[in-house]
């Protein structure tokens, strides 16, 4: 009696991996309208103020990165910004 239940065992626990491998799929993620018209706009770089030094993190590309992730906004590549104002008053807005 002990024979067959260790043969189902054993064909069990070799059978049991195939099954759950062949039940296995990849993840598929499926993006249904998205927004072809993003607003363009420019993150500046922030001039860094304070006693201590500087902190390693740059907040003009985290603030960026988390726009361009919206899919509300397309920000400009920093190299390609031609103002870098320091205050409100120095934006310059198109006429």
């Amino acid at each position: 009696m002990k024979k067959p239940l260790r043969w189902l065992a054993a064909l069990t626990a070799l059978l049991l991996p195939i099954v759950a491998m062949a039940q296995q799929k990849g993840l598929e993620i499926d993006i249904i309208g998205g927004n072809a018209s993003a607003l363009p706009i420019t993150v500046v770089p922030m001039p860094y103020q304070g006693s201590a030094g500087a902190p390693a993190t740059d907040v003009a590309a985290v603030v960026r990165s988390d726009l361009d992730r919206s899919g509300q906004f397309r920000t400009l590549p920093e190299a390609q910004i031609v103002q870098r104002p320091t205050r409100g008053s120095e934006v310059q807005y198109p006429a």
